[in-house]
């Protein structure tokens, strides 16, 4: 494109991090884990994506298992991302994000 048009350009590949893999048997203890804590119905498997996170680094060491946390819609006033300067979160996913953790760490001591 750049000689088509008589242009320069340069290019600097960026390493980011890497692809986050979770532990299969760590997902479904998570995932049922969730439905006891905030029912059936607000617990399912999530799209698969190619979110790359530092948590991958850790996934690498020992398994893992990432989760999301739904913390509102843009139907719920709440438009914005984790990572934007206007993020704001509903005040009761937190806790309902705390009684998930709780209970995947109770489930992994008891199996």
């Amino acid at each position: 494109m750049c000689a088509a048009y008589g242009a320069k350009a340069e290019f600097q590949w960026a390493e980011g991090y890497p692809v986050v893999i979770n532990n299969d048997d760590l997902a479904e203890l998570a995932l049922e884990a969730a439905k006891k804590a905030v029912g059936d119905e607000n617990a399912f498997w999530g799209p698969p994506t190619s979110a790359s996170e530092d948590f991958s680094y850790f996934a690498r060491e020992i398994p893992g298992c990432f989760i999301f946390l739904g913390g509102g819609t843009a139907e719920d006033g709440l438009p914005y991302m984790n990572h934007h300067p206007k993020f704001d979160i509903k005040e009761e996913a937190l806790e309902a994000g705390a009684r998930t953790e709780v209970q995947i760490a109770l489930d992994f001591l008891a199996s």
